[in-house]
């Protein structure tokens, strides 16, 4: 298995951090945040670190630039809606994160790069497996 990237220990830090942003840690929210954690592959320093943050966790502005994978970002931004929706209360303090952390996660995305990204793979699965549909369509328009 392979370890977990610097970005994605530093978006589970910021995790721990929302979960707090109430002040508490509710027992729903550490359930999520075990069972997510737990199919992760951390390094025996990042899970002495998440163990120490899970008391205490460091301020998420320290965090958040530290999160320089695109997926990362975007992968905070859904742990942290699930994580804020854990416990059935949403808090004023996790809905100013949750904008907070969508507005960094859009704001460092490569929307024409992403478009590039999804039309390539596109064509990779219609090259490998073309549909029925395109390939009838095709035939009708070359007896045009």
């Amino acid at each position: 298995m392979i370890n977990t990237s610097d970005s994605q220990f530093q978006l589970w830090r910021a995790a721990f951090a929302v979960a707090y942003a109430d002040g508490k840690l509710a027992d729903a929210e550490r359930n999520f945040l075990s069972q997510w954690i737990a199919k992760q592959n951390f390094t025996d320093d990042q899970k002495k670190t998440l163990a120490k943050e899970l008391m205490q966790p460091a301020p998420l502005d320290s965090i958040i630039p530290l999160i320089t994978e695109p997926r990362a970002r975007g992968h905070l931004v859904y742990i942290t809606r699930l994580l804020c929706h854990a416990d059935g209360v949403v808090v004023p303090e996790e809905k100013d994160i949750l904008k907070k952390l969508n507005d960094h996660a859009m704001a460092k995305a490569d929307l024409a790069k992403a478009m590039r990204d999804a039309a390539a793979i596109e064509q990779e699965i219609e090259a490998a497996n073309p549909s029925p549909i395109k390939q009838w369509w095709d035939a009708l328009l070359h007896k045009l």
